[in-house]
């Protein structure tokens, strides 16, 4: 039997309290603040992130951030 998606909200509060944002263990994914595992320990589920979205995403945070800086 599937197991049913969390919410958005619920797995970025999970997230936030450094749990798997998938089946909510406890210490599943993060060694630290800064460092993961490769797979939950608690549900297998497997960390990937699309490398494409990821870096687009970081420059646009940074060039805002950073304009925001230079003009303030």
């Amino acid at each position: 039997m599937a197991q049913k998606s969390p919410s958005v909200l619920r797995m970025l509060c999970r997230g936030l309290i450094r749990r798997c944002a998938h089946c909510g263990e406890p210490g599943a994914f993060f060694i630290s603040w800064f460092k993961t595992q490769d797979r939950c320990r608690g549900c297998k589920l497997l960390w990937q992130r699309n490398t494409q979205g990821f870096v687009l995403g970081a420059l646009a945070i940074n060039f805002v951030l950073t304009g925001r800086l230079i003009l303030s």
